[in-house]
């Protein structure tokens, strides 16, 4: 049997040699890849879990560990041109030995950060020295061989690139443009350009323009002003800002140069002053500091202008009547300001500033003649040059010869001065037809009514003169004719009607005719027409009052009115131009006149008018107007009370106008509240009538109108009188309950006639009762009720048992009328008590009236209590006597009523007083005077419900 075998593994220890053939190759400036051959088995002592890579960093000093599972790693984001040192160590259970190390410089890159601290110097206007450092050692990935330099002109966007062609960190830039912006980087180089530092902006130095303005135009404007435009110089010659411009003209026909300033840049400015149709040449130059070159020169000549100068030598000569020749020299060269193209001829009558002439001759032409102007006219002639407008003027006057006027005067007026004299006036024949020197006029005049003509002339003195002797309203024909070397033609006719003249004569036949008692027909004849002078207008009536019929009429008019006719929608009976009516018979005129006053004298007179005045007045007619019924009340109507059932009345006659005849008598009619209606009938010779029997206290109206032969007439607004008050009538319907054994509630109704206002009232009361064969009375009491605080009372303190007699008065401001008596027995006390109805022995009614009265004591001991306080002080005492009173009794129980409590204190003086009588006052009232007595009262009024 063989033996048996056993197989085992013995534990792992660590590897214990490196991995073998280690290689390490750059693939980038950034990335390396480390490749390595697995440990040799009998080195491995176990199971290959991994590898451990130990990674340093020389220049910095950093070590990284790496875990890796393959036999190769490829490192990421190293730096360029750095050193690296690699180990590797296998791993089993545990890591083995580290190999051998392995270096690797990593390959050069760009930089990767620019230059730094970057400093420019200008030297010039187009030079510049540029500084900088190396950027920092751990951006710079390589040796540094150069840097790279570069300007962008920022206006053109022009590159420019310089290379230093070594390490040095200086550069001088020559060929710059002035004045332009530049952005200027920095980049290093290795193996190529790194990034550019930011751009340091620089502004070259400013210099003079290189280059002159272009597009240099001009424009005349006028005949003194030219615009001169401009382009500026290209940008790359202008070199600068450029602040102004210098501009040099040259004037040829004056030989004269100047030089101006076209201020700030504008390219464009307005060369004024210069002298009109002159040529000029112009050259402009930029300026920054300091000025450029010229640009082309441009020539132009201004406008042609108004010649500013007149014609010299100018002469007039009058020829005949109508014309006069002129002669003149042209203006001075200098004042021609153009071609002269023409000349300008005005002729102007300074006798007619309206009558204006004008002529216009050929610029070469100095001598000609005017024709058809008017004769002896002085003229005002001018002259001036055109070009392209007129210059100024040469002036000179010439006057024509005379002639014969061939108008006639103007504005022939004639005046009245009355109305049978006139005043002629005129002016003179326009100037235009005078034709020389007026010296004198004649006038002719002729009637148109009549048949007189005759001739006036006038060669001396004011143009006017006086016709007297002429016919009022009558027309005349006037006419004029002036007087030169002859005389001229007469003026058109003028008719003049003669002015009118008041009526010399007065209206005939003149009658009236009464219409009614108010209006008559008043008529009459005009006068003879002859006499009129004028247009009748209207005619005027003058109707005059002189007093009543039989009452003794006055010579001096009470009063007058005037009418005139005719009256609007009236037309004359005659045409009332006289030059009509008197080819026709006359007629009477007539009008009615209304609204006169009856039974009165009137007088009537007419007179006629027209335009000048009133004539006389006609002969005069009076006339009665009859009577009629008064249209007017009596007057002053009053009413006096002279007592409770009388008042007087009294009045007067109506207003004379309103009494239209005699009065017979006066009508008075009264009325009550219920209409009731009384008449009275009076004489005329009364004026107060006294009515009795009339009602107590009552309103009455009374009105009153008059009589007479022909009627009754209005009456007159009423008037309201009230009769005086008297005392009352005695109150009704007394009745008195049971309200305990010293009490009663009393009750009635105000009087049937109150005859006046109710004050209050007062119940009087006193008692009897016989015991034991005895007559007991008690005093005669007396309670006052206001009338406004109702018709019942409680009276309180009575005797149980006793009989009362109780009276009951009203009273107004006259007094106290009759009393209405009732008699009544108060309970007795014990059959008060035996009659109950409930267990405590009291009836419903009694306890509904007892809780009013528990209320009312309740009241009563706080008000006491105050009031004692208050007198205690003054040192006064208080006796408490009966004074409640009730309002609304009789509620019985489970019945809901209102009371209203009154409660009286009296006061009675203590021996420290002065005073001698009792004071009393009722809770909640004010001061007050009670039959008689002084007493200070407070009424307290306390509202319940039972």
């Amino acid at each position: 049997m063989l033996p048996q075998q056993l197989t085992f593994r013995t534990l792992q220890p660590v590897p214990s040699g490196p991995p073998q053939e280690i290689e390490v190759n750059a693939l980038s400036s950034r990335t390396a890849l480390l490749m390595w051959q697995p440990t040799n088995n009998d080195q491995l002592n176990g199971v290959l879990t991994g590898y451990v890579i130990n990674v340093t960093e020389i220049e910095i000093g950093n070590q990284n560990q790496i875990v890796t599972q393959g036999a190769q790693y490829t490192f990421h984001n190293l730096n360029p041109f750095y050193h690296y040192s690699f180990l590797v160590a296998a791993v089993t259970v545990g890591q083995g030995p580290f190999s051998a190390i392995f270096s690797l410089q990593m390959p050069q890159d760009v930089p990767t950060a620019p230059p730094v601290s970057i400093e420019v110097t200008l030297f010039n206007s187009s030079a510049l020295s540029i500084g900088w450092r190396p950027p920092s050692a751990g951006q710079q990935n390589g040796i540094i061989e150069g840097y790279t330099v570069r300007l962008v002109e920022v206006i053109t966007g022009n590159e420019r690139v310089i290379d230093t062609g070594g390490p040095h960190t200086e550069v001088f830039v020559t060929s710059l443009h002035p004045h332009y912006v530049y952005e200027l980087s920095v980049a290093a180089q290795t193996v190529g350009v790194g990034p550019y530092s930011s751009p340091t902006v620089i502004q070259m130095d400013e210099d003079i323009p290189s280059g002159p303005p272009t597009n240099v135009t001009a424009t005349s404007l006028s005949s003194t002003s030219i615009k001169l435009t401009w382009m500026p110089p290209p940008l790359h010659n202008q070199n600068g800002i450029i602040r102004e411009y210098i501009i040099h003209y040259y004037v040829s026909e004056t030989r004269e140069s100047v030089v101006k300033q076209s201020p700030d840049n504008y390219t464009s400015t307005i060369i004024t002053d210069l002298h009109p149709y002159y040529t000029y040449s112009f050259e402009v130059a930029a300026v920054t500091v300091g000025a450029g070159p010229l640009s082309t020169e441009f020539t132009i000549r201004t406008l042609e202008s108004e010649p500013t100068g007149a014609p010299q030598a100018v002469e007039s000569v009058a020829v005949s009547s109508s014309s006069v020749r002129l002669t003149w020299n042209p203006p001075l060269p200098e004042e021609q300001n153009g071609m002269i193209r023409s000349y300008h001829i005005n002729v102007t009558s300074v006798d007619d500033k309206n009558l204006m002439e004008f002529f216009e001759t050929d610029g070469l032409n100095t001598i000609f003649i005017i024709n058809s102007l008017h004769p002896y006219y002085l003229y005002t002639i001018t002259i001036a040059a055109f070009t392209v407008d007129l210059g100024p003027h040469a002036t000179v006057q010439e006057r024509t010869h005379p002639e014969i006027p061939s108008g006639a005067p103007m504005n022939l007026t004639v005046v009245a001065l009355n109305s049978s004299t006139t005043q002629v006036s005129w002016d003179p024949p326009l100037s235009e037809t005078q034709n020389g020197p007026i010296s004198g006029y004649v006038v002719q005049i002729s009637g148109i009514n009549t048949d007189e003509d005759f001739e006036i002339q006038s060669y001396e003195g004011p143009n006017t003169f006086t016709v007297s002797n002429l016919h009022p309203f009558y027309a005349y024909a006037y006419t004029i004719a002036a007087i030169g070397t002859g005389i001229g033609p007469y003026s058109t006719a003028l008719v003049f009607q003669m002015p009118e003249e008041v009526c010399t004569a007065v209206v005939r036949n003149v009658t009236v005719d009464v219409l009614s008692a108010t209006s008559v027909a008043v008529s009459w004849l005009p006068p003879y027409v002859q006499s009129w002078n004028g247009v009748i207008t209207s005619y005027t009536i003058i109707y005059e009052l002189l007093g009543k019929v039989n009452g003794g009429s006055s010579t001096q008019p009470i009063q007058t009115d005037t009418l005139v006719y005719p009256q609007p929608g009236m037309m004359f009976n005659n045409d009332p131009d006289p030059r009509a009516s008197a080819q026709l018979p006359l007629q009477f005129e007539s009008v009615k006149i209304g609204l006169l006053e009856e039974f009165y004298v009137y007088q009537f007179s007419v007179y006629l008018e027209n335009s000048v005045g009133i004539s006389d007045a006609s002969q005069s007619i009076g006339i009665e107007m009859p009577p009629a019924a008064p249209s007017g009340p009596p007057s002053s109507v009053t009413a006096l009370a002279l007592s409770s059932t009388s008042i007087l009345v009294t009045w007067d006659n109506p207003d004379d106008f309103d009494a239209n005849g005699i009065i017979t008598a006066f009508e008075i009619i009264l009325k009550d509240s219920s209409n009731h209606l009384r008449n009275f009938t009076q004489p005329p010779s009364a004026f107060s009538f006294h009515l009795e029997g009339l009602n107590k206290y009552a309103e009455y109206r009374v009105e009153l109108s008059a009589q007479n032969s022909e009627g009754r007439g209005p009456f007159s607004n009423p008037v309201f009188i009230n009769t005086l008050e008297d005392v009352p009538s005695a109150p009704v319907d007394i009745g008195v309950e049971s309200v305990n054994s010293t009490a009663v509630a009393i009750k009635w109704s105000p009087p049937l006639s109150p005859n006046g206002i109710l004050l209050f009232y007062k119940i009087t009361y006193d008692g009897y009762k016989i015991s034991e064969g005895n007559d007991v009375n008690t005093p005669e009491n007396e309670h006052s009720v206001p009338a406004t605080g109702g018709n019942s009372a409680v009276l309180f303190g009575l005797q149980s048992g006793f009989t009362y007699s109780f009276e009951v008065r009203a009273n107004t401001s006259v007094g106290f009328g009759d009393g209405s008596q009732v008699t009544f027995q108060v309970a007795d006390a014990e059959v008060d008590k035996s009659e109950t109805g409930n267990e405590d022995g009291s009836t419903p009614a009694i306890t509904a009236t007892a809780i009013v009265a528990g209320l009312a004591f309740l009241v009563l001991i706080v008000l006491v209590t105050a009031l004692l306080w208050r007198r205690i002080k003054r040192k006064h005492k208080f006796k408490l006597r009966t004074g409640l009173h009730f309002d609304n009794l009789g509620a019985k129980a489970g019945d809901e009523a209102e009371g209203n409590l009154y409660m009286t204190l009296y006061r009675k003086p203590n021996e420290e007083t002065d005073g001698t009588q009792d004071e009393k006052r009722e809770l909640g009232a004010g001061p007050g005077n009670i039959n008689g007595e002084n007493e200070d009262s407070v009424m307290l009024k306390a509202d319940t419900h039972i």
